[in-house]
């Protein structure tokens, strides 16, 4: 009988650690084809590699540093840190506001709102880069820059206005009427008490905003114009012209960075919620 209690447990824990493997797998399989293909010493992008090199680190360093286009690339690459960066500052304000205004007040039309700031999460990325480029020529509104930021604003926002609004759930409304009881005005009240207590959140916000924009290609795709060109497509024209391990060297360093960013997101959120 003991056996046969424990063994249900332990059958469930096995299908259950199965099918979690299975889906890991399957979705990193694309992300680690492309880091094992990096390392190959042949010509072509046969999987897997005959043997290992890191010729093409070399010639993705060559590429950027002393290449034909090494002036595309550094544009390209300064491009992306000006749009994503608005994008994090412009997304952090609005999603801070638009969290506060969610979570402290109740209005007719805030569960139409709710659902709105959340529709991008679902809504086909390719039908809203048409959109958007539709919208665009229509209003005459020829800045590349600013309109890849309008559809970058638009995918993002509802990952910093769910960070945001998580962490203000989180703050007791007793700390504002004690404040607003010894004088605090609005703007101390938000400025003093408010938005310390939200700092885990829209840092959280703030950095999965950043890396979603950095690495958005499909909206860029349709709204991109010749002084705005970011690296998501510099990187598929490169891919397009000449299809070798170099790009992806370039992607796999991409992936670091990435790693990276998310490594420190993890960092923030857990040390924010221990001293919260």
């Amino acid at each position: 009988m003991i056996l046969s209690a424990t063994a249900g447990p332990k059958l469930e824990w096995a299908i259950l650690a199965t099918i979690t493997t299975l889906v890991l797998l399957v979705t990193l399989a694309p992300i680690i084809m492309v880091v094992v293909i990096s390392f190959t010493s042949a010509e072509t992008l046969a999987f897997p590699p005959p043997s290992w090199s890191l010729r093409w680190y070399r010639s993705a360093i060559s590429m950027i540093t002393s290449g034909s286009d090494v002036q595309g690339f550094v544009d390209s690459i300064f491009t992306t840190f000006r749009i994503t960066v608005t994008v994090t500052l412009i997304a952090g304000v609005m999603g801070v506001l638009a969290a506060y205004a969610l979570v402290r007040f109740e209005f007719r039309g805030k569960w139409l709102i709710e659902e709105l700031i959340t529709l991008p999460l679902v809504f086909p990325l390719i039908v809203l880069g048409i959109a958007l480029l539709i919208m665009a020529s229509q209003l005459g509104f020829g800045s590349g820059f600013w309109r890849i930021v309008i559809g970058h604003l638009i995918v993002t926002l509802p990952f910093m206005v769910r960070n945001c609004t998580s962490s203000l759930q989180g703050l007791n409304p007793a700390l504002e009427e004690a404040a607003r009881t010894l004088g605090a005005g609005p703007i101390r009240l938000f400025v003093e008490i408010i938005l310390p207590q939200m700092r885990s959140g829209i840092l959280a916000g703030a950095i999965l905003v950043f890396i979603i924009s950095f690495n958005e290609f499909t909206v860029a795709y349709f709204l991109y114009t010749v002084d705005a060109y970011p690296l998501s497509i510099w990187l598929f024209s490169r891919g397009t012209n000449a299809l070798d391990p170099t790009i992806f060297s370039l992607s796999t360093i991409i992936i670091v960075f990435d790693l990276a960013l998310l490594w420190l997101l993890d960092r923030v959120v857990g040390e924010r919620s221990i001293t919260i």
